[in-house]
């Protein structure tokens, strides 16, 4: 009778422990920083701004460093605007909200 009770609570506590890691994985996106990540290009932009005087339409032509094979360029949500010479970036962080970056201003946003 006590192993059983014994084998309960610690089946118990394992499934508890286990529902805590898939919704913190769930919550962080992944334990993935997506700000840090998208923010190695901003210098990369202001370059190639410089250069060619347009911002590209894509980020797929630069090759930065990434941290682990988990991030996809396709998340920073990169986009640029030809009528304000401007981009931006729009990612999402789980299910807590949104980041996005406005290149006028030079700052990132929370929502």
């Amino acid at each position: 009778m006590k192993k059983n009770l014994l084998k309960i609570l610690l089946f118990l506590i394992f499934s508890f422990f286990a529902y805590l890691i898939v919704m913190s994985y769930i919550f962080s996106n992944g334990y993935r920083d997506y700000k840090e990540f998208c923010s190695q290009y901003i210098p990369i932009l202001k370059q190639y701004h410089t250069e060619h005087g347009v911002y590209p339409s894509t980020l797929n032509s630069f090759e930065v460093s990434t941290p682990d094979f988990r991030y996809s360029l396709d998340k920073c949500g990169y986009r640029s605007f030809s009528d304000s010479d401007s981009y931006s970036f729009y990612l999402s962080d789980g299910f807590l909200g949104v980041w996005g970056y406005n290149s006028q201003k030079g700052k990132w946003w929370y929502d």
